[in-house]
């Protein structure tokens, strides 16, 4: 995908618009941080779920900034020569959600790992199902999580270690 090419600032009834594009695939989530002014982005082709601070995008705090604030990287690699162009389908990213405090956010990707990040980019806590996992939520006080997938049954798991089995399986009867 091409990047769109801007030469003088967008305008909409007197707004800007502002474009981000650094994603190399289809964007299938965005999600906005509960208590900041920060939108997570991801989706398909690229492995990554992007943060943008659009404080600094928007010139707050000196200066403007298009980049993203963070990239999280849904793929393991050495060095960044190992990155692949394009991930494949096991990588793309299938639920993005912010805790409720804004302080952590919740990725998963069909890879079938869940992922819990600080604000600094850092991992917090991991959980590897058996199957992919296409919805990931919070509770109320950001002390478990829920994930569902190609399974039937509902995994709920502590957000704050490393996990292969989760705390619960909720399963339907019949």
């Amino acid at each position: 995908m091409m990047p769109l090419a801007i030469n003088a600032p967008l305008k909409h009834n007197g707004s800007s618009i502002h474009i981000l594009n650094d994603h190399k695939g289809e964007i299938f989530f965005s999600k906005w941080n509960p208590t900041k002014n920060f939108l997570a982005t991801g989706g398909a082709g690229d492995n990554v779920v992007d943060v943008w601070d659009f404080d600094l995008i928007n010139g707050k705090n000196g200066g403007t900034n298009q980049a993203p604030w963070l990239s999280l990287r849904h793929i393991s690699v050495q060095n960044e020569a190992e990155v692949p162009p394009r991930a494949d389908e096991n990588h793309y990213i299938s639920s993005i959600q912010w805790s409720n405090n804004g302080e952590k956010l919740l990725t998963s990707a069909y890879d079938n790992i869940s992922r819990v990040w600080n604000l600094q980019g850092k991992l917090q806590g991991l959980f590897k199902a058996q199957n992919s996992l296409i919805c990931s939520y919070w509770n109320k006080s950001d002390t478990l999580v829920a994930s569902g997938g190609d399974e039937t049954n509902v995994l709920i798991w502590n957000p704050t270690s490393i996990q292969k089995e989760p705390l619960y399986e909720l399963k339907q009867s019949g």
